[in-house]
């Protein structure tokens, strides 16, 4: 399988450290400003449906929401992902979840991947009988 057929997997966004009792209108709003944010850094050919973001859980309610932790993974490396376009990202990314959390000290780290090492997805395979 070449790189171009494996496009179809996209960042995930994951915003670790959000407080409990978040407004849903507060994390949809997240969510889609992220979502446009992400698809607007024209290099990255990514449209705002193909990024997904979760708010995990945090078991420890002790501090929650001081720190929140935002970690984008997923993106394949490539050279048309440069240092540069990737810290780009993270400072876009980290300047929304700032935007929408101001109270809490923000940080976001961007983790590529191979793409030809240790990928799997449901998309394009066949089925089960």
């Amino acid at each position: 399988m070449t790189l171009s057929k494996r496009s179809y997997m996209m960042p995930v966004v994951f915003i670790h450290g959000v407080p409990e009792g978040v407004s849903q209108q507060i994390l949809e709003r997240t969510v889609a400003e992220i979502q446009t944010a992400i698809s607007e850094i024209s290099n990255l050919n990514i449209k705002p449906d193909q990024v997904t973001v979760f708010f995990p859980p945090d078991r420890m309610l002790k501090g929650l929401g001081e720190e929140i932790i935002v970690t984008i993974e997923g993106l394949y490396e490539s050279p048309k992902r440069t240092t540069r376009l990737l810290r780009h990202l993270a400072h876009i990314c980290g300047s929304v979840v700032s935007l929408n959390f101001p109270s809490s000290f923000v940080e976001c780290f961007v983790h590529t991947i191979n793409p030809v090492a240790g990928v799997w997805s449901t998309k394009n395979q066949p089925k089960p009988r």
